[in-house]
C-alpha cells in the first residue's frame, strides 16, 4: 500500500457510437475564427479516426446549421447556458474537457494549445492510440468507435513546460 487514492476502473453503462460499420451521422465541427491550434486538432482528429475506422469525418465550421450528430472541437458557437460551458479562465492555456453533451462529443481547451491536447488526449485514454516514438505508433482498427456517454473529464497541466526529448524540442 502505497497510500493514495485506490485506481477503480470506470464501468461504462451506456454508450455514445460515433461510428459503426462504414458510416457515421457525425461531423467535426470547429469554430469559424477557429485558431491555428483548434483548427490543427480538428484535422487531426478527422485523419486519426480516419486510420481507425476507414470513415473519413467531414470538417465543418459552426457557421453551419447545429446537427444533433457533432464532435465540437475547440471555441464555437454551440457553447451555451442551454447546452454546455466550458471554463477557459480555468483551464489555462493548456487545459482541456473531454464532455459528451447529449448526442454530441465535446473536446475543447484553451485555445492556445490545450484544445489539441484534448484531442491527443481522447484519441490516446478513449480510442487506445499509442505514439512511442515518432516512427513506432499504434493505431487500432475499429468498426465501431463509441465512447462513454457520460464522459466528462477535465485536465489541467500542474506545470506547462512539455519537453520530449534531451535537446529541447517537442
Amino acid at each position: 500500500d502505497f497510500g493514495g487514492t485506490p485506481y477503480v476502473e470506470p464501468q461504462v453503462t451506456e454508450w455514445l457510437t460515433l461510428i459503426e460499420n462504414g458510416g457515421s451521422h457525425y461531423s467535426i465541427v470547429r469554430g469559424a475564427n477557429a485558431s491555428p491550434s483548434e483548427v490543427t486538432a480538428a484535422n487531426e482528429l478527422q485523419s486519426y479516426l480516419a486510420q481507425i475506422s476507414g470513415v473519413t469525418l467531414t470538417v465543418r465550421t459552426d457557421a453551419a446549421f447545429p446537427s444533433p450528430n457533432e464532435i465540437i472541437v475547440g471555441k464555437t458557437n454551440r457553447e451555451g447556458s442551454n447546452t454546455y460551458k466550458i471554463d477557459r479562465t480555468a483551464l489555462g492555456d493548456e487545459g482541456f474537457r473531454l464532455l459528451v453533451s447529449g448526442q454530441k462529443l465535446v473536446i475543447a481547451g484553451g485555445e492556445l494549445r490545450g484544445t489539441l491536447y484534448g484531442v491527443y488526449t481522447f484519441l490516446e485514454e478513449q480510442l487506445g492510440c499509442r505514439w512511442f516514438t515518432e516512427d513506432v505508433t499504434t493505431i487500432p482498427s475499429l468498426s465501431t468507435v463509441a465512447v462513454n456517454a457520460k464522459l466528462d473529464d477535465t485536465q489541467i497541466p500542474a506545470f506547462e513546460a512539455r519537453h520530449l526529448n534531451g535537446d529541447g524540442s517537442v
